[in-house]
């Protein structure tokens, strides 16, 4: 099983094309593709947002490129990642910014740090996914006359209830934007030209029209070899971030029961679940690639709770369990889109 990538790039009417005629359209513009000497200013935070800038730097044809790369982990994906996309940048900034326990300070601390790119010449077009952190926001905000394409962050671009579809920030965030000279969020979708995404069939933050398709991972349907037993993978999450003490405790609980053989945690995971399972060591990359490597081409199970990566590759394993919870009121939500991506639901 080997990682098929290609990118769609179309411009759609009234409704979304099938898949294989996207596909068809893909093949006779990209043969078409010629270098561009486009500026862009490439604005990134997570592992997972570089690893899809690539296919949209291609998809745009942008060779001239700088980058600015934020984290608060600092982890080996990190900079696997940054590492990649710097190779063929003109400049590029790795900013890790430590967490503090006033966040003021986070923000103010990555503002600081990347200041000088606010005082540049605007390339001629700004690439982000965090459409909703203050200091990337703002970094765009001060290249208002560059143009704006944006791609996904994962499942918060479809998650119709997350926060990039629906605007919660506190009168506290709100007093941060208009002190770091962001926007607000609706002012920032209006903006963008172009979105790419690799959920063609689920809504975005931004109208059909201004939708680009991506496609990421898919079945090698070409795959001979013999299968083997089928492992299990368990897909961590950060979840001090999302879940209380009790719901975390009842996910590790229904975890001891299953019988799992690689646990891949997540660059964010400061506390890794005690569920007995060794962990799988991911040579620094994202989850998906990581579980494909190690799997070698042998098919495989994923479990785990609402994960992105097991999201992204329920269409290449041979199944997938998304774990929720009942006490969750957002599993429900979860759990419709979930099914729409074929992975089985067990609430616990």
């Amino acid at each position: 099983m080997r990682l098929l990538i290609s990118i769609r790039h179309l411009t759609l009417r009234s409704a979304r094309p099938s898949c294989p005629h996207r596909r068809a359209l893909l093949l006779s513009k990209i043969n078409s593709i010629s270098p561009s000497d486009k500026s862009a200013l490439l604005l990134i935070r997570t592992p997972l947002q570089a690893w899809l800038a690539r296919q949209v730097l291609q998809a745009e044809v942008i060779a001239d490129y700088d980058l600015v790369y934020f984290t608060h982990d600092d982890s080996s994906e990190d900079r696997h990642y940054f590492g990649e996309l710097a190779a063929r940048a003109n400049e590029s900034q790795y900013c890790h910014v430590p967490v503090w326990r006033y966040d003021i300070l986070s923000h103010l601390y990555a503002l600081y740090q990347t200041h000088s790119w606010r005082h540049r010449q605007s390339p001629d077009v700004v690439v982000l996914a965090s459409i909703n952190s203050l200091v990337i926001n703002a970094l765009a905000a001060v290249h208002a006359s560059s143009e704006l394409v944006t791609f996904d962050d994962g499942l918060a671009n479809i998650l119709p209830r997350g926060t990039y579809h629906c605007d919660k920030s506190s009168s506290r965030m709100r007093l941060y934007r208009s002190l770091l000279g962001a926007t607000d969020l609706d002012a920032i979708k209006n903006r963008i030209s172009r979105h790419y995404t690799i959920y063609p069939d689920f809504d975005n933050i931004v109208e059909v029209s201004h939708l680009r398709y991506l496609v990421g991972w898919r079945r090698d349907e070409n795959q001979t070899s013999a299968p083997r037993n089928v492992r299990t993978y368990f897909i961590s999450q950060p979840y001090e971030e999302t879940l209380t003490f009790d719901q975390v405790r009842a996910l590790e609980a229904h975890l001891r029961t299953i019988e799992i053989n690689c646990y891949v945690r997540h660059p964010r995971e400061r506390r890794v679940l005690d569920i007995g399972v060794p962990n799988l060591d991911k040579h620094g990359l994202i989850a998906e690639d990581a579980i494909l490597r190690h799997a070698q081409g042998q098919p495989f199970h994923l479990i785990g709770w609402f994960s992105t990566a097991l999201f992204n590759l329920s269409a290449v394993a041979q199944s997938s369990t998304m774990l929720l919870l009942h006490s969750d009121p957002n599993s429900h939500e979860m759990a419709s889109l979930a099914c729409r991506a074929g992975c089985k639901i067990v609430l616990i």
